[in-house]
């Protein structure tokens, strides 16, 4: 049976590892992360074994017992899906625990992480503003025209889609990179007449 494990690393709880997993874990695959910002130390496991579900967890909590809750111990069933583990490798560490994990697949696991981190890149709000105002540079794009090519954009990557707010967002920063001194100073009234139509536009700064 496969699972995942997100385990806290707390003091001692590496030099366990080996007596942990042993012979009844037919593979084991462990990456230690610190989170976005460094604060957050945790282990991340790929595991096969023959235990079932509950009584793994019960053999876990047995073994590391210096907290409690999912942010300590969290065991989920896997499906084997390699993005479970290509995702270990996106802090850029290597395993501390490999057993039944061929060159191969970790080599694998890594190249499914690249590809990840690059359609998340390419992706990113401010890619996409810089390549959208690169690709229309010489035209006036109406709103519909940007709005689609974003999301054709998206679906192409097989990226999630963006909410209203954040499609406004994009389109707006788009065209406003798209005007001339001239045409900004007549895109600000625009949106303010739009935005603030109780109030007339006065001119000035």
């Amino acid at each position: 049976m496969d699972y995942v494990l997100r385990l806290q690393a707390l003091d001692g709880y590496y030099l366990t590892f080996n007596e942990v997993f042993g012979d009844r874990f037919t593979r084991v695959l462990c990456v230690h992360h610190t989170g976005r910002k460094g604060d957050n130390p945790h282990y991340h496991f790929a595991l096969t074994c023959d235990y079932k579900k509950d009584a793994l967890r019960k053999y876990l909590k047995g073994h590391f017992t210096q907290a409690t809750g999912n942010r300590h111990l969290s065991l989920k069933d896997w499906d084997g899906d390699e993005k479970a583990c290509s995702y270990m490798f996106h802090e850029g560490t290597e395993p501390v625990i490999r057993k039944g994990f061929t060159d191969d697949q970790l080599d694998k696991f890594r190249i499914i992480n690249d590809q990840v981190k690059l359609a998340i890149k390419k992706n990113a709000p401010a890619q996409i503003v810089q390549d959208a105002t690169e690709f229309f540079k010489d035209e006036n794009p109406h709103h519909q025209t940007i709005f689609v090519w974003i999301m054709r954009r998206l679906r192409a990557n097989g990226d999630w889609l963006p909410n209203r707010y954040q499609m406004d967002r994009w389109i707006m920063r788009i065209q406003a990179n798209l005007k001339t001194d001239r045409q900004y100073d007549s895109y600000l009234v625009q949106l303010y007449e739009g935005w603030y139509g109780q109030f007339t536009w006065k001119g000035g700064d």
